[in-house]
């Protein structure tokens, strides 16, 4: 039967049940199969950040899996390169027991399972959109309906899109590296938009600086699941993997992501399995209670009977206590009960959970707007779905998909409420590190990009006004030439700090490019931008900078206008910016009909 803690999406989600590694129990076939001495010939091609060519070195996140599942279990293996093994030929090559005898990522079609076997999915990156930012049309799949879209070929969205959005005139990419070249094909306008997976997709984005690149959107498809492959003909090597993949502690799975994201993943729940689980539940109380009303048995009988049943029903109860992220509340919103798997992922004892009320277990970065959305819910007995930040024991946070539900006694009184939750922490973390900027941690211009959109359609809707700054260090190639790219990098890394820390909430704080920074001001007009700009001027200008002493920075900024688009404010905030520079730098210049020049 499928357990409840199977792996899932190594990056997205990254679950595990148990704090160290378990040992696997291995059946007499499995044990006859390891001693035949095969060697699994394993294709490893190039997605990142599962798959990695790092030159002639083969890595990522399932070459390691699957290199410690190997390992363990001695099992020799040989990593083939996708170099010498496109695709399309792999896939007819595990059929067949040919050259290759197991993928490490491949989706599970039913044409394909006809042909080959799979593990679990373990990876579930999102399906999303990518285009142009001078585009601004597309919002999802339906928009696309005539336009050219980058697939790659024999990948699975090839057929999708074929079959369900036949309206759509789709550029096949052929050959190796077909997702990185369908990128830079939207980039170089060749093709309007691409179709991928959010992670392998963002780390092209980012690594090949293709920034004229943003997403715009999900699509019906949901996940880009994934499971190994294996040849039809070795079942247990399937149930080794599984097995294994099963047991991996937390420091592991923790280990082998921090290589490729420097990013901490923890455990979600499969809702498949809670769906599962509940309804095997509801028959077995069904069936007591057909026992107990219909068949007229002997009491002593009955009585046995029933209590069988209850033992099963027990069992399945205490899986989903131990799986099942859940919480009772009170029509107060008091916690009055906690599961096991709850205590596990906040990192808290059910002592120091029940009593209190919901609010005191959530983040304290979690909006009051929330909160008094929660609370209206629970006063007019409804049901609440949305995603919350809750605090660890630990003094971190991790992130849930909720929902919230009234549980009613047999008269249709509300007794209080029942909170089932998916961990989505890992899933946040990466759409995170989708936006944020490697080097300095704040947003990079995709994100920008982003917010840009969401701040032109607010003023042009309600009128409202917001500015943009743009920062630039001055001669910073000079510091790179003369102390060193490290301390080129260092400045830059305090810079970013200096604005995070001496801006508003509300401010959107981003690398542009290179030693350029852009901050995002709502509700600012062109006055009180050139306060924020001046402020900013003065912290760089007084900060001592470790090796290379103090700098300055040139500030240019503009406020949006009703006829303005996102060029034609941007190339104002640019011209004020570079008549910064040629004013003797140390500078802030306002780009208005009456420019204003705020001089050291």
């Amino acid at each position: 039967m499928r357990k409840l803690w199977l792996p899932v999406f190594i990056i997205l989600f990254s679950g595990c049940l148990f704090a160290a590694d378990t040992p696997i129990k291995l059946t007499q076939a499995e044990k006859d199969w390891i001693a035949q001495g095969y060697t699994v010939r394993v294709r490893v091609g190039n997605w990142p950040p599962y798959q990695i060519h790092d030159g002639e070195k083969l890595t990522g996140v399932s070459v390691d899996y699957i290199k410690e599942i190997f390992d363990k279990n001695g099992i020799k293996y040989e990593l083939v390169s996708s170099k010498d093994i496109p695709w399309k030929e792999a896939l007819e090559d595990v059929a067949k027991n040919l050259k290759i005898d197991l993928l490490l990522t491949a989706k599970q079609t039913p044409e394909r399972q006809k042909h080959m076997l799979f593990t679990y999915d373990y990876i579930f990156p999102p399906l999303v959109i990518f285009t142009r930012n001078s585009i601004y049309d597309i919002h999802d799949l339906t928009d696309l309906k005539g336009r050219v879209v980058a697939v790659e070929e024999n990948y699975v969205m090839q057929s999708d899109l074929t079959h369900n959005f036949p309206d759509i005139k789709l550029k096949v990419i052929r050959g190796s590296n077909t997702t990185p070249r369908a990128l830079k094909a939207v980039s170089t306008s060749e093709a309007d938009a691409y179709v991928g997976n959010i992670t392998t997709g963002s780390f092209f984005v980012e690594n090949l600086d293709l920034h004229n690149l943003k997403i715009v959107g999900a699509t019906p498809f949901g996940n880009n699941n994934n499971a190994m492959a294996v040849r039809r003909d070795w079942p247990e090597l399937v149930s080794i993997i599984n097995k294994s993949l099963n047991s991996f502690s937390m420091k592991f799975k923790s280990d082998v992501v921090s290589k490729y994201y420097n990013v901490k993943f923890d455990n979600g729940v499969d809702y498949v399995d809670i769906t599962f689980w509940v309804a095997l539940t509801a028959i077995i109380f069904s069936g007591i209670l057909f026992y107990v009303t219909v068949i007229n048995r002997k009491l002593a009988f009955e009585i046995k009977q029933r209590k069988e049943a209850e033992n099963e029903v027990n069992k399945y109860l205490n899986i989903i206590d131990q799986n099942v992220i859940a919480i009772t509340l009170n029509s107060s919103g008091i916690i009055i009960a906690v599961s096991a798997a709850y205590c596990r992922v906040s990192e808290m004892d059910r002592d120091s959970i029940i009593g209190k009320h919901f609010r005191e277990v959530w983040s304290e970065s979690m909006s009051s707007t929330i909160h008094d959305e929660v609370m209206e819910s629970i006063r007019n007995n409804q049901e609440w779905h949305g995603e919350v930040e809750k605090r660890t024991g630990s003094g971190g946070s991790f992130w849930t998909k909720v929902t919230l539900s009234p549980k009613y006694d047999r008269n249709g009184k509300c007794l209080g409420y029942v909170s089932i939750a998916q961990d989505i922490t890992a899933r946040k973390l990466v759409e995170k590190l989708s936006v944020t900027d490697k080097l300095t941690g704040i947003n990079n211009r995709l994100k920008l990009d982003d917010i840009f959109g969401y701040e032109i359609e607010k003023s042009r809707r309600y009128k409202h006004i917001f500015s943009v700054i743009m920062i630039d260090v001055d001669d910073f190639k000079d510091i790179n030439d003369s102390f060193g790219h490290q301390a080129g990098d260092t400045v830059l890394r305090m810079i970013a700090m200096i604005l995070k820390d001496n801006t508003r909430s509300v401010d959107t704080v981003g690398r542009w490019g290179g030693d350029e920074f852009m901050l995002i001001c709502p509700e600012t007009n062109l006055a009180c931008a050139k306060t924020i700009a001046e402020k900013i001027r003065n912290l760089v200008g007084n900060c001592q900078f470790p090796d290379v002493g103090k700098r300055t920075v040139s500030i240019g900024f503009s406020c949006f206008r009703n006829d303005d688009t996102l060029e034609s404010l941007l190339e104002r905030a640019d011209k004020a910016l570079y008549r910064a520079k040629n004013s003797g730098k140390d500078i802030v210049v306002a780009s208005s009909s009456q420019e204003t020049v705020v001089k050291k």
